[in-house]
């Protein structure tokens, strides 16, 4: 048995913060580490020619997977937002997969969570537990996982994001990065369309979903700007409005990224000039480059908001009646400019192309109130945790 800290990263998705985390460690002489895909191992793609994580991956359905973890014994166990079925070590830590607006992340939302906490250490975590840290992304990230979530304050460790580490750090030259895309893009502008899908189709509450992104991409060619276009799995979204878009897209130039085929996004981040989302937590990732970003207000304000969830292997969509409650955190706390009409997501891409420094200011603001300092740290202080949680 090694002397060296023995750590199993257990991934939903191999990306952001558990990658940063996977390549950190992985470069470490003082740890081992395994990393186990809840689904298949991705496909390795142009980030890791200057990001590569040097230990093994192997997927959970893997047969190797259980002769892995057991020739390790891992001492402590990092999740992001899905907990293994058993105990692989006698420690756990969670590292979130990001910060954002989305709520409420309550005790009832998170019931789940609790009692996966239970069962993989023998201890909740809403009392203080030796064998348990949440690892948080800032201060307001601890306050709402204290007040709302229901952990103790004794399990929580501002710790910052780890894909902030990689934003922050500068070995990825945007130059060079940009021979990954196709030729059309490299010397232009781009945008990045980071949209989430739990409001359902990103513009329906503007109108025509399709012909408002007909706008944009329209838009975009007239600003001489190329369009990155990125969206949660392909299966979350119904087969013939993914075909109309993809159509769309095709016409105008626009690369399509859906994260099952395409999961890393740190390429698309430092290679885009301006975000445009409807509150996806990658804002706040992006908020660390400088450059401006577009906030799709996701309500009419004379309609209810449209929630989806995924549960039981399917999309399940219903009507949020109360939208503030869908949020923890209010969305006019940002970093950047918001859209609350077509001609208004079209005036700010105007604007960001014009004047890249626009948002800086407020970015900055943001990101020294609610995040931990962005100072490419954040790996090393959850490494540090995680070593004084397999020895403590």
């Amino acid at each position: 048995m090694t002397d060296r800290l023995r750590v199993c990263l257990y991934a939903t998705d191999l990306q952001a913060n558990m990658y940063a985390l996977a390549h950190h460690l992985s470069t470490r002489d003082d740890v081992e580490a395994l990393v186990v895909c809840e689904r298949e191992v991705p496909p390795a793609e142009p980030v890791r020619e200057w990001v590569p994580i040097g230990c093994p991956i192997v997927s959970a359905a893997d047969p190797d997977a259980e002769r892995r973890l057991r020739q390790l014994a891992p001492q402590v166990t990092i999740v992001d937002n899905h907990f293994p079925a058993r105990a692989w070590s006698p420690a756990l830590a969670t590292t979130w997969h990001g910060f954002g607006w989305k709520g409420p992340q309550d005790r009832r939302e998170f019931a789940q969570i609790h009692r996966a906490i239970r069962r993989l250490t023998g201890c909740g975590g809403d009392r203080p537990n030796p064998r348990f840290r949440w690892l948080c992304a800032g201060p307001t990230d601890a306050r709402v996982r204290a007040e709302v979530s229901g952990f103790a304050a004794e399990n929580l460790r501002v710790t910052g994001q780890p894909y902030l580490d990689l934003i922050v750090d500068t070995r990825v030259p945007r130059d060079e990065l940009r021979r990954h895309y196709p030729p059309r893009l490299r010397d232009r502008k781009l945008a990045l369309l980071a949209f989430t899908w739990q409001y359902g189709r990103v513009f329906a509450h503007w109108g025509d979903d399709i012909e408002v992104f007909r706008h944009l991409f329209a838009a975009a060619a007239r600003l001489g700007c190329g369009l990155i276009l990125r969206l949660h799995d392909r299966r979350r979204f119904d087969a013939p409005y993914v075909a109309a878009l993809e159509r769309l897209a095709a016409a105008h130039g626009v690369l399509v990224k859906f994260k099952d085929e395409h999961p890393d996004n740190l390429l698309d981040i430092l290679a885009s000039d301006v975000v445009v989302s409807n509150y996806s937590s990658l804002l706040t990732f992006f908020y660390a480059t400088g450059r401006p970003s577009i906030h799709v207000h996701p309500v009419a304000a004379d309609a209810p908001a449209v929630w989806r969830e995924w549960r039981g292997g399917r999309v399940r969509e219903q009507r949020a009646t109360d939208p503030a409650r869908r949020w923890r955190m209010p969305l006019s706390e940002h970093g950047g400019l918001v859209a609350r009409s077509p001609d208004e997501l079209i005036a700010a891409l105007t604007r960001s192309l014009a004047e890249p420094d626009c948002c800086r200011e407020r970015s900055a603001d943001f990101c020294r109130r609610h995040l931990a300092p962005l100072d490419g740290q954040s790996c090393a202080r959850v490494a540090a945790e995680v070593a004084a949680l397999a020895t403590g």
